[in-house]
C-alpha cells in the first residue's frame, strides 16, 4: 500500500495527527501547558507471566517474556528516544523503528533483543553534557521512565538508557512539533504534529507496518495525551494487549478494524479515527441518514424523519433488521470511543443508519 492511501485523522481533545507522511521554540513537554484533570483511575491486572510493571496511574501488570514482551519494550524504548534525543531532527524515525522491529521479531531471547536495541541507539545516538544546559523543567504530565530499569535490559543497555536520562534537554524536538499558529484553519489542533508523520511507504500485509503505525501513535498518547492518567485501563496495559492483536491482523481491513479498537482504549469522544478502508469497509460507505435518534431514557427515540418515512417522530426504535439495538450497542461499544454514555450514543445512532 503507497503511502496516503491509508491515512489516520486521529483528534485527541487538544490535537490532531496525520498519520502518513509538525519550528518554532514551543516545549512540548513542560508542565501547565495543558489542563490537568485529578482523579482516581481504576485498576487493571493482566495475568500474562515474568516481568512487573507499574503504569504511571498505578497500574500493575505483567509483561510476557517472549516475542510480545520485547515488542513492548521497543516501542517504549523508541518512543523515549525519538522524543527526548538531542538529534532527533536529524534521525529517519520511522524507517529506524521498522528495520528494529524486524530484527526483533527474529529475536529468540532478551541477550539478542538488546543487541538490537544497541544497534538502535548506534544510529541514533546519545544525548551529551550541554554546558548551556539548563536545569531539566518539570516535565509534561505524563513522563515516565521508571520502566528503564526494568530487568529484561542489559547492564550495557541500562548504561546507555541511564546516559541518555541524565542529559535530557527541554525543547530538543521543536523540529518535530510545535504549538499550532492556526494559520492553516483546517488544522484545528494545539500541538503541530505534521512534521511528525510516517513517511515511509506502508503495506499492512506485513507485520511490521501494522506495529510500525501502532507504536508510532501509541507513543503519542502515551507522552501528549493530557489525560492518559484518567483512562479506565492503564495505556501500558493497552500496549500489552494489542501488540498481538496487530500481529495477528492479515491485511489493511483487519488492521483498520483493530486501530477503531485501540482507539476506543483513550476513553475520549474527540478520538477520531479515519480512512477510506473504515468508512467503505467497515461503516458503510458515506450514506448521511435522513433519520435522526436521540437517547431519551433508555430508550432510542426518533427525533426527526421525512414526510415518505414510515417511521416518525416520536417513535421508539428497538432494532434494526430484527437485531435489538442492545446487540448492536454492545457490538459497537469496541469500535466508537467515547467519554461518556451520552457520547457513545449519540455517536452510535449515526453510525448505525450509515
Amino acid at each position: 500500500m503507497k503511502k496516503g492511501c491509508l491515512i489516520f485523522n486521529i483528534i485527541i481533545v487538544l490535537f490532531t495527527i496525520n498519520i502518513a507522511n509538525a519550528q518554532d521554540n514551543y516545549n512540548p513537554y513542560l508542565k501547565n501547558q495543558y489542563p490537568i484533570i485529578k482523579s482516581s483511575s481504576s485498576k487493571t491486572l493482566s495475568t500474562i507471566s515474568n516481568k512487573s510493571l507499574t503504569s504511571n496511574n498505578d497500574s500493575v501488570f505483567q509483561v510476557a517474556d517472549d516475542i510480545n514482551g520485547r515488542l513492548f519494550y521497543l516501542c517504549k524504548t523508541w518512543g523515549y528516544f525519538k522524543y527526548f534525543n538531542q538529534k532527533n531532527c536529524t534521525v529517519k524515525w520511522d524507517t529506524i523503528l521498522n528495520t528494529a522491529i524486524k530484527n526483533v521479531l527474529l529475536t529468540t531471547n532478551n541477550q539478542e533483543f538488546n543487541n538490537e536495541l544497541m544497534n538502535m541507539f548506534n544510529i541514533t545516538g546519545n544525548n551529551t553534557f550541554v554546558s548551556s544546559q539548563n536545569t531539566m523543567p518539570d516535565t509534561n504530565i505524563n513522563f515516565n521512565n521508571i520502566w528503564i530499569n526494568d530487568s529484561i535490559f542489559s547492564q550495557n543497555t541500562k548504561n546507555f538508557l541511564d546516559t541518555f536520562s541524565l542529559y535530557i534537554k527541554p525543547d530538543s524536538s521543536s523540529c518535530l512539533l510545535k504549538k499550532n499558529d492556526y494559520s492553516d484553519q483546517s488544522y484545528n489542533s494545539l500541538i503541530d504534529f505534521r512534521n511528525d508523520q510516517i513517511t515511509m511507504s506502508l503495506d499492512y500485509t506485513k507485520e511490521s507496518d501494522r506495529l510500525n503505525t501502532m507504536f508510532y501513535y501509541w507513543n503519542v498518547i502515551n507522552y501528549f495525551f493530557p489525560y492518559k492518567s484518567i483512562m479506565d485501563q492503564s495505556w501500558d496495559v493497552t500496549l500489552n494487549e494489542f501488540i498481538p492483536i496487530f500481529r495477528q491482523a492479515s491485511n489493511a481491513a483487519e488492521f483498520n478494524t483493530v486501530f477503531l479498537k485501540l482507539v476506543t482504549k483513550i476513553n475520549d469522544t474527540h478520538g477520531y479515527t479515519s480512512s477510506s478502508v473504515i468508512n467503505q469497509s467497515f461503516w458503510g460507505g458515506y450514506n448521511l441518514p435522513q433519520i435522526y435518534l436521540n437517547r431519551v431514557g433508555n430508550n432510542c427515540v426518533v427525533a426527526k424523519a421525512p414526510p415518505s418515512s414510515i417511521i416518525h417522530e416520536g417513535d421508539i426504535l428497538t432494532a434494526i433488521k430484527d437485531i435489538p439495538l442492545s446487540i448492536i450497542s454492545d457490538s459497537l461499544s469496541n469500535y466508537i470511543p467515547a467519554s461518556t454514555p451520552a457520547a457513545f450514543y449519540r455517536e452510535m445512532y449515526y453510525k448505525m443508519l450509515l
